[in-house]
């Protein structure tokens, strides 16, 4: 069973009505609970997702690595002190640093968190590094009902196929899906509806050329270009040349 991000700011650790409230929920299903909560540390609150097992006990907890700007942290707080008035009601939220797989039934699972699938290479480490099924945690409630909501969607569509993994997605106002490794949306529900997705997903192995070697394919390209671009200037520049030499001899 898969929450959204952050249901509501509550402290997995700190709060323990919270805790007992999660424990109990996964207990009564007999099911491994993934949920989105807020983690307070020594360096400041963390946006994380925690894994519970069926007894309740959290066996796993992955932090949030790439923070929205201006939204859960303020980049170059130093530089942007002026700005203090707009920027209150930011997050002050700690970057987590580490790939967290978590294991299930000797199966590992990575969780993702909101606009982190809208970045491939973040995504890609962690199946690189074992991970079988990728879920995703977001609140996309800002959006509204604005076309964000489906772009996002769209967005976990080609991190899927460029891993050949299922994508879970769990959303507070939808769209939460399945999505299968080529990038098929199995089940979905509406936006703006309250209800539950049931499906299934599967773990899946093996390794994409892309989760193996990551943009090399893009970064060949650009080489290609740019050396097409220099070779093309070279021989611009010869022309202009044996041009110049041309009427030098002619003139004599």
């Amino acid at each position: 069973m898969v929450w959204p991000e952050t249901p509501a700011p509550f402290y997995l650790k700190e709060d323990q009505d919270f805790r007992t409230r999660m424990q109990s929920i996964a207990r009564k299903l007999g099911a491994y609970f993934l949920v989105g909560y807020i983690d307070g540390g020594r360096e400041g609150p963390s946006n994380s997702a925690g894994l519970l097992n069926p007894d309740g006990a959290q066996i796993s907890r992955y932090d949030k690595i790439h923070l929205v700007p201006f939204g859960e942290y303020v980049p170059f707080k130093r530089l942007l002190f002026f700005a203090e008035s707009l920027t209150r009601q930011v997050g002050d939220f700690v970057p987590g640093v580490g790939y967290t797989l978590s294991d299930l039934d000797g199966h590992k699972i990575s969780a993702i968190i909101c606009y982190e699938s809208i970045f491939p290479n973040l995504v890609r480490q962690f199946v690189k590094r074992g991970s079988e099924l990728i879920v995703l945690i977001t609140n996309d409630g800002w959006f509204g009902q604005s076309s964000a909501p489906y772009q996002h969607l769209r967005m976990g569509v080609v991190r899927a196929v460029e891993n050949r993994r299922y994508m879970i997605r769990t959303a507070n106002t939808g769209i939460t899906a399945i999505i299968d490794p080529y990038g098929r949306i199995e089940s979905s529900t509406p936006l703006g509806v309250r209800t539950i997705l049931d499906g299934t997903a599967r773990f899946q192995t093996g390794l994409t050329f892309y989760t193996q070697y990551g943009d090399v394919f893009a970064y060949a390209n650009v080489l290609v270009v740019v050396g097409l671009l220099l070779t093309t200037r070279t021989r611009k520049t010869d022309r202009k040349v044996q041009s110049k030499a041309a009427k030098r001899r002619a003139v004599k």
